[in-house]
């Protein structure tokens, strides 16, 4: 009876052993194999990519890498999405550095919900470092050009009236603008309708 049990103990995982399961939720890129063909223990039936997070791996020049550590955020630029940048975080850094290019390679992951990005494509990333400063950024829908001078303004309201700004801008984050100069952090700016404001107009919210 012992022997007939370990018999069908044998069958049994040999009927488990034909399914296979991926070791984590992803997406087939690639089979190489078709139903009904003989497969071994080494043969390899399917490529599967995780894309969520994805991960991003970057060159980092040697007078730079000191300056990174596992946790630092990391800000990300691809062609394919020219309007948006992804947020992430590094989550290693190679200790040893190539002797021929004398850079670092550091990873860094991105949260990637939507499966808008994807295995292979190219990106141009800024990894944020200590002693940064604060800056002051307004929607990029809150300025707008002054034909005449050809200087940047936007609208801030005080008390519901409109006050014309003359701004400084500086580097723009997505659908933001930093401001250098002319608007202060805590002042509310108009965002829309700014074709129909002027100096001195009353705002209703």
């Amino acid at each position: 009876m012992e022997s007939a049990q370990t018999q069908v103990a044998d069958a049994q995982q040999a009927i488990a052993d034909t399914v296979i399961r991926a070791p984590f939720p992803g997406f087939v890129s690639e089979r190489p194999v078709a139903v009904g063909e003989y497969v071994s223990s080494a043969s390899i039936v399917a490529t599967i990519l995780r894309t969520n997070p994805i991960k991003v791996q970057i060159k980092v020049a040697e007078a730079d890498v000191p300056y990174i550590v596992v946790g630092r955020g990391i800000s990300a630029e691809f062609d394919a999405y020219k309007d948006r940048r992804f947020q992430g975080i590094v989550t290693a850094v190679n200790p040893a550095v190539d002797p021929v290019s004398r850079s670092a390679q550091v990873e860094a992951s991105i949260e990637n919900g939507d499966n808008s990005l994807r295995q292979g494509m190219f990106t141009t990333v800024r990894i944020n470092r200590e002693g940064g400063g604060k800056a002051i950024f307004i929607p990029k829908t809150a300025r707008y050009t002054d034909q005449a001078t050809q200087a940047y303004r936007v609208f801030v309201i005080v008390e519901g009236i409109a006050k014309l700004r003359t701004v400084q801008l500086g580097i723009e984050e997505g659908d933001w603008v930093q401001i250098v100069d002319g608007v202060n952090a805590d002042e509310t700016v108009a965002t829309s309708n700014l074709d129909q404001l002027y100096e001195g107009a009353k705002v209703s919210f």
